[in-house]
């Protein structure tokens, strides 16, 4: 059995870290949700995983046509744009020699995506905050 060297382990393990904490963030306003209706675990349940297709599905429809206003709405959604930033670096970092120039279009820049998920966690965790304080008094 051959042995494969691992190159960029200290880059590859660093982007797994920030995506997983991107991720996370980007998670929140589903954890909204399962607080606010906390009266039903099928409910959240049910959230989570309509939550997941809904940005599994959103990411298959990126290929199909490229426009640029299609980009720009689909990189506000925070998960899309996480999952499209962690592409776009990783494509920096590997081989380019077959991808097309508009597989680039796609990637947001590092500030973009920063300040979504800022917003994202700033908001779902205000709305957490608020509504959890309300139920426990």
């Amino acid at each position: 059995m051959k042995q494969r060297m691992v190159y960029g382990m200290t880059y590859k393990i660093l982007m797994c870290l920030i995506f997983g904490a991107f991720i996370v963030a980007a998670s929140l306003p589903i954890v909204f949700l399962i607080i606010y209706f906390n009266k039903s675990f099928l409910l959240s349940i049910l959230f989570a995983f309509f939550y997941s297709i809904f940005n599994w599905g959103i990411l298959g429809t990126v290929g199909t046509s490229i426009s640029t206003a299609k980009i720009r709405f689909l990189n506000s959604f925070p998960v899309i744009c996480v999952m499209n930033w962690l592409s776009g670096s990783m494509m920096d970092h590997l081989q380019k020699d077959n991808l097309l120039p508009e597989a680039y279009l796609i990637v947001p820049t590092t500030s973009h995506t920063i300040l979504i998920v800022a917003i994202t966690v700033i908001l779902s965790l205000w709305l957490i905050i608020r509504f959890y304080k309300k139920w426990t008094r």
